[in-house]
């Protein structure tokens, strides 16, 4: 079953969707700080989890990474680590365009707790941690796509 909020961000999604990415380009599909290995000087030595990788949009990767869920904000504030991504990539970043992302990747994170939430439910898994990332997380995400919705001017 589809939570209303979850149902009104899908339906807002697909009436207005992105234009064609200007430079498409692989996506990781979870790039985000835990997914990181970093050296001793704080650089980034290694990505892991690569299961999502895909061909697309690379804001796809920027809205994942600064969802205030995992913040990669705590490294750089927001628009610092966003004009880095502009001036390492040459490419400019469309802040409408990176809202939809945004809103997307709430709904993906959801569509991530539910299921978590539902494996433990079933049966299928017994992991504290699969179970508490299902409420808390699922939470967090559908109040996150409360606030893009306003954001975005589809909500009062």
């Amino acid at each position: 079953m589809i939570e209303p909020i979850v149902r009104g961000a899908l339906r807002w999604l697909r009436r207005n969707p992105p234009p064609e990415p200007a430079k498409p380009a692989i996506v990781h599909g979870d790039y985000r700080s835990g997914n990181f290995l970093f050296t001793q000087d704080g650089r980034i030595s290694a990505i892991l989890d690569w299961e999502m990788c895909h061909i697309g949009d690379p804001m796809e990767d920027i809205a994942w990474a600064i969802d205030p869920f995992w913040p990669i904000t705590r490294h750089y504030p927001l628009e610092q680590g966003l004009g880095l991504w502009e001036q390492a990539s040459g490419c400019s970043l469309d802040r409408s365009v990176l809202g939809w992302w945004r809103l997307f990747s709430a709904v993906k994170a959801c569509a991530i707790w539910t299921t978590a939430e539902a494996s433990v439910a079933s049966g299928a898994s017994y992991e504290m941690t699969v179970a508490l990332s299902g409420i808390r997380a699922g939470h967090f995400h559908r109040k996150q796509m409360l606030a893009l919705l306003r954001e975005l001017g589809a909500i009062a």
